[in-house]
């Protein structure tokens, strides 16, 4: 009899701790419920802004955008569509016309990007130095010699940037933040688009030349920031 109590007990106490399990795996499973919803709704809320920015974009340039002055693309880039304005053949300062379009530009840009509520996922600000295929020098190589206009060009384009934020009415923390995110960066012909404005590399449709050639403003967002933060919750 002493027996069947001993095994009674064992058998009450793995009851209870069977329950006490049940419910801390229900609590668990609420508590991950709860995280994946609110990872999910931070994740909604980061495209959603995104999209907010190319909308608002969109709208503070459609004037030049109708005009093919420049191109908005999907990623948040702006393309440069006019090449032959921006410098002159194998030159890499920036012509009067393209500072002027900058200037009429850089400022209503920059305010969106501090005024959005994406700013805290923006990591650059890059400036994109684009060419053709045909080197620059002859008998150079065209990869390496079209590198370097295409970084030359990138960063007076930073310059003429710089410039024209000093120049603005600009707060200091709001300058500082811009030159955090200013970057220049040539890429050669790596790049390059086919008749439609599309990456050949990526259509295998033939190169064009001319719409190759240009400078393009790449927001760089801090997707991974964005996922680490929700894989970590």
């Amino acid at each position: 009899m002493a027996k069947m109590n001993v095994w009674m007990s064992v058998s009450d106490l793995m009851t209870g701790l069977m329950v006490i399990f049940l419910f801390v795996s229900i609590a668990y499973m609420h508590q991950a419920h709860k995280l994946i919803e609110e990872g999910t709704q931070q994740f909604t809320e980061y495209v959603d802004t995104k999209q907010k920015l190319y909308e608002e974009l969109h709208e503070e340039f459609k004037e030049q955008v109708g005009n093919d002055i420049l191109a908005i693309n999907n990623d948040l880039s702006i393309r440069f569509a006019e090449a032959e304005t921006l410098f002159e053949e194998g030159k890499y300062d920036v012509s009067e016309h393209f500072e002027t379009t900058l200037e009429n530009i850089i400022p209503s840009y920059m305010n969106l990007l501090l005024h959005d509520s994406l700013r805290i996922y923006i990591k650059e600000v890059r400036i994109e130095g684009h060419t053709d295929t045909l080197p620059f020098r002859i008998g150079s190589d065209p990869y390496l010699s079209n590198l370097e206009l295409s970084q030359k060009r990138a960063y007076e384009v930073v310059k003429c940037i710089r410039k024209i934020c000093a120049n603005s009415k600009f707060n200091k923390q709001d300058r500082e933040q811009i030159e955090d995110w200013l970057t220049a960066v040539g890429y050669s012909y790596t790049n390059a688009l086919d008749g439609d404005g599309n990456f050949a590399s990526e259509s295998g449709k033939p190169i064009n030349n001319d719409l190759s050639k240009r400078v393009e403003i790449r927001i760089i967002t801090d997707d991974y920031r964005v996922i680490k933060a929700i894989v970590k919750e």
